[in-house]
């Protein structure tokens, strides 16, 4: 607590104007309230504003309304996919209802919301990855989008499970996927297509 109140009060006193958290489940904490309220503290006059990665499914109205009076501008979440298959593959099941609930909630505090889609993932088809993109887009669980293909890291856990996936990518970086047993890669540079128009933005 109190070396992270050192540090808030320093970037403020040294006209830091930003503070990215860099977490990408910063709500799963335990004491992910008392986290919120020490950051409001560390930010008085609320002229820093924060940014961060989260989970939606977590965040109930009365989250939302903390993390605006601590001044957060935007969270960035990512959905990746809504295909159940997908999500197993992923580890990583969403709810949707939950998902909605926790994005309505940040919206109605004026917290931008900025969702990430993934595309090339493995159990994914170009149907289920088009009913993602409708799903968000209909709804308007966002504010701003961010679809992308996806990238067969070192050090994440699909690299080495890519042979078994039937996942082929670039040897080099950006490792962007080339191919899953259900999409080719026509398939991906049409779905990035589609994307903008669906969103209507370039990404």
């Amino acid at each position: 607590r109190e070396k992270i109140l050192a540090n808030l009060t320093h970037a403020h006193e040294n006209g830091a104007k930003e503070v990215y958290l860099l977490d990408p489940t910063l709500n799963q904490r335990r004491d992910f309230d008392e986290f919120l309220a020490l950051l409001k503290e560390g930010n008085p006059d609320g002229r820093m504003e924060y940014y961060a990665e989260l989970r939606a499914e977590g965040v109930s109205p009365a989250h939302a309304r903390l993390m605006r009076e601590a001044n957060f501008k935007e969270v960035e979440i990512g959905l990746q996919s809504i295909d159940p298959k997908t999500q197993d593959l992923m580890e990583r099941r969403n709810n949707l209802k939950a998902f909605e609930r926790g994005v309505r909630a940040l919206q109605a505090e004026g917290v931008r919301v900025k969702i990430d889609l993934i595309v090339g993932l493995p159990g994914d088809t170009v149907d289920s990855v088009r009913r993602g993109m409708h799903y968000l887009a209909d709804n308007r669980l966002y504010d701003e989008m961010q679809v992308f293909q996806l990238s067969i890291l070192p050090g994440t856990a699909f690299r080495p499970e890519a042979v078994q996936l039937g996942l082929e990518f670039q040897p080099r970086p950006p490792y962007y996927v080339l191919r899953t047993p259900t999409l080719t890669l026509d398939d991906m540079l049409g779905l990035l297509e589609e994307s903008e128009e669906i969103f209507e933005t370039e990404f």
